[in-house]
């Protein structure tokens, strides 16, 4: 019901004082809120950091426009997600591996995917400006 599969029959859901009864799955997850399943389900032919960045796509502050004509804010919102994918990997242990392919990776490392808990997204996802490490 929190991730908005199931629709609560009475009561409310909230966060942050607002009410997430009501809202679409995909809406939830622009709160930072996402269901998590027991098997493993990446991209296996991307590479980590692709598997990361799809993750984000949420969390980009950029048209499909923008991303065609590469304007500033689409740039700049990619930038950001390349930094924070970076800090993801870093908190999870796989920053080693983020130009492998993910479908590459021993199950262990799959596993790590699937920490207990959330993932810890910043709160300036995708704004920063700083390149990530070459």
């Amino acid at each position: 019901m929190i991730t908005a599969v199931y629709k609560p029959t009475s009561g409310e859901i909230l966060l942050n004082g607002r009410s997430l009864v009501g809202l679409r799955p995909h809406e939830v997850t622009k709160f930072g809120i996402a269901r998590t399943f027991q098997n493993i389900r990446l991209f296996h032919d991307l590479t980590v950091l692709d598997n990361v960045l799809v993750g984000m796509h949420h969390h980009l502050k950029s048209s499909w426009i923008g991303t065609l004509l590469q304007m500033p804010r689409s740039r700049h919102a990619e930038e950001g997600a390349m930094v924070e994918a970076y800090r993801l990997l870093e908190y999870v242990g796989l920053e080693d591996y983020l130009n492998e392919s993910a479908g590459n990776l021993a199950y262990g490392a799959q596993r790590r995917w699937r920490l207990p808990g959330p993932w810890p997204l910043s709160r300036k996802c995708c704004s920063s400006m700083s390149r990530p490490p070459a």
